[in-house]
C-alpha cells in the first residue's frame, strides 16, 4: 500500500490494489439489511409522491386565481371539501347556472355536508360567483 498513491485512480493503481489482496486480511464489507434498503426506496418514493402534490397543488392554485378566486376565500384550500367543491364548479358560470337548491343537492351528494352545511356552503358559493370576475372563459357548459 505504500507504493501506492493517496487517491486510486490509475490502471498501476488499481494492479498493485489488486496484488495485495492475496497477501493481506481486510475486514469484510459491511452489508446492509435489505430491510434497510426497502425502506430507503420508500422513503425516496414517499418524496417524490410528496413533490408531485405540491407541484399539483401550486398548479391548481394558479389555475384558480384564473378562474375562481374567490373560492379560496370562503374555503380552506387544503380541505377535501374544496377539492370536491373545486371538482364540481372550477369557474362562477357553472355555479350561476344552477339555483341555491339544485347546488345544495349536488354538494349534498358529493361532499359528507349536512343539509344545513350544503345549503350555507350553496349560498356562499352563489355570493362568490356573482361577485367574481374570472380572467378566463368557462369551457364547460353545464
Amino acid at each position: 500500500m505504500a507504493k501506492m498513491r493517496r487517491h486510486k485512480t490509475d490502471i498501476s493503481d488499481a494492479h498493485e490494489f489488486a496484488k495485495t489482496h492475496f497477501k493481506m486480511e481486510r475486514e469484510p464489507t459491511y452489508i446492509q439489511d435489505d430491510y434497510y434498503e426497502q425502506m430507503r426506496a420508500l422513503t425516496r418514493y414517499d418524496d417524490e409522491i410528496d413533490e408531485e402534490m405540491m407541484l399539483l397543488k401550486n398548479r391548481m392554485h394558479s389555475i384558480l386565481q384564473l378562474s375562481f378566486p374567490e373560492l379560496e376565500k370562503i374555503l380552506t384550500p387544503n380541505s377535501p371539501l374544496f377539492l370536491n367543491i373545486v371538482q364540481l364548479y372550477p369557474h362562477p358560470t357553472l355555479v350561476l347556472a344552477h339555483s341555491k337548491t339544485v347546488i345544495k343537492n349536488r354538494l349534498k351528494a358529493n361532499t359528507r355536508l349536512s343539509l344545513e352545511r350544503a345549503e350555507k356552503k350553496a349560498i356562499a358559493l352563489l355570493e362568490a360567483a356573482q361577485n367574481s370576475d374570472p380572467a378566463i372563459k368557462s369551457r364547460c357548459a353545464m
